[in-house]
């Protein structure tokens, strides 16, 4: 079966794209009647083990836990159907899209299969990582919150960047936001990562919106692939509606920075992308680096406290076959090896509790507007429920004020201050967070929720930790 996130249809028909394609949420998958599976007989008498087809998910909207067909889940009706297309190919984007995929699903593939052999670490060819770097910003790019953002009139586009857009959609001649995320999206797949940077983003930014084009080579050259794993084997990652599109870094009323990215693969598998800014094991940190990271935070209202969540984690870059470390230092190697017979070594990260439930705890944190959260145990589930709910971390669970006048006074006058990166309204967190608490008590679990209140005082703000 293709890789591809489309079910087979005509073309002018619509179709159900999924931004989490169907490859990946099958790693999360478990049987279709758990406990009772009978593995069917082959032709040959040999015992077939079935295929896994449904998912256990906690239902947000309906507060329940049910099963989810993976063929129905994290995808959108007609999300790549261009309606425009005059030819009556509509579905030529997710076609385009799908070859991305399927090159995706077997280099992720044999990760897991590597992965789950026992091995230490897997081998990727420069064009693989290529790839892959590709597969995952698209995989941003096109999350729910970003179809969202363009699936919507020019007149009614409210982003933050509405004046450059409309200026880019009268310039190119675009008719909708849409028509800029279809043309954007095609140019990603297309452009040439063997160029040198300054003449991809040039060549880049004649065919796609430019703000965006700097993204894809910020996203590209920036931050480097960590594969991490949890070190307990009764602990997994979660997959949340928008987990493709997180991040983990403050976030002020203008400036915002993403330190690490996250990539689900499997309960077992998280890729990390963390940013070059932060010291990473085994390279000494270059002075300049160092700069670049100060500057960076003084950007921010409380420099202070615009450090990396997870500064310490323990991840490095992959190794190569063209380069050594000596003393701290990458040095070439006299060699006049060419590009692509660059080879990879990517170790699995074995991470502690706390560096696996603090990733679970950023998707948690950034899932309350969403309909559904995956998971593979209930085991796990409750784990990382206990986690997030317990944890005192500020700025994580800020909830404004306990009336609804002072609940968004607050909430306006902080963000547009800038103090704090993820402050909710009371009647937007406060009942998730109780719905996370309700099915953490539904799988056995007896811990309080806690959570941080936001007062204020005059023109002070302070935070209160509330037990419930």
């Amino acid at each position: 079966m293709s890789a591809s996130s489309s079910q087979a249809s005509p073309s002018s028909s619509s179709q159900y794209h999924h931004f989490v394609p169907r490859f990946l949420l099958r790693n999360f998958a478990v049987f279709k009647n758990p406990g009772k599976v009978v593995p069917k007989t082959s032709k040959k008498g040999k015992n077939r083990t079935p295929q896994p087809q449904k998912l256990t998910v906690l239902d947000l909207q309906r507060g329940e836990f049910k099963q989810g067909d993976v063929s129905e889940t994290f995808g959108i009706v007609d999300m790549y159907r261009d309606f425009e297309e005059v030819d009556r190919d509509q579905q030529k984007l997710e076609r385009e899209l799908s070859v991305l995929e399927n090159a995706a699903a077997d280099i992720l593939a044999r990760v897991k299969r590597i992965h789950d052999a026992g091995k230490n670490q897997v081998q990727l060819s420069r064009k693989e990582k290529d790839t892959l770097r590709r597969f995952l910003f698209i995989m941003m790019y096109r999350n729910s919150s970003f179809a969202k953002r363009f699936q919507t009139s020019r007149k009614d586009y409210d982003a933050d960047d509405r004046v450059e857009m409309l200026a880019y959609m009268d310039e190119r001649g675009f008719q909708s936001p849409r028509d800029v995320w279809f043309a954007n999206i095609r140019a990603f797949l297309k452009v040439e990562l063997d160029e040198d940077w300054p003449n991809a983003l040039e060549n880049l930014s004649r065919r796609a919106y430019p703000s965006d084009a700097r993204w894809f080579f910020t996203h590209i050259q920036a931050f480097f692939i960590a594969f991490c794993t949890p070190k307990k084997t009764e602990e997994e990652f979660l997959l949340t509606q928008n987990a493709y599109g997180v991040y983990e870094g403050p976030t002020s009323a203008g400036p915002w920075t993403d330190y690490h990215r996250f990539a689900p693969v499997s309960p077992k598998i998280m890729i990390v992308l963390r940013s070059l800014l932060l010291p990473f094991a085994g390279v000494e940190q270059d002075a300049g680096i160092r700069q670049m990271l100060e500057s960076t935070k003084s950007m921010h209202p409380d420099p202070d406290k615009a450090g990396s969540f997870l500064e310490d984690m323990p991840v490095s870059r992959a190794g190569n076959n063209y380069s050594r470390v000596i003393n701290g230092r990458v040095e070439l190697l006299s060699t006049k090896m060419s590009r692509d017979k660059h080879i990879f070594y990517f170790p699995f990260f074995a991470l502690d509790h706390d560096h696996v439930q603090k990733i679970n705890m950023i998707c948690l944190e950034n899932a309350h507007d969403t309909s559904t959260i995956v998971y593979k145990s209930p085991e796990s589930l409750r784990t990382a429920l206990e986690f997030y709910l317990t944890d005192k971390t500020p700025g994580f669970k800020v909830i404004c004020g306990s009336r609804p006048n002072d609940s968004d006074y607050l909430h306006r006058m902080v963000r547009e201050m800038g103090l704090l990166s993820h402050v909710r309204r009371e009647d937007e967190m406060r009942p998730y967070l109780q719905l996370l608490h309700k099915f953490a008590r539904q799988l056995g679990s007896t811990v309080d929720l806690e959570y941080n209140v936001l007062n204020g005082l005059g023109s002070i703000f302070t935070t209160a930790m509330r037990t419930e």
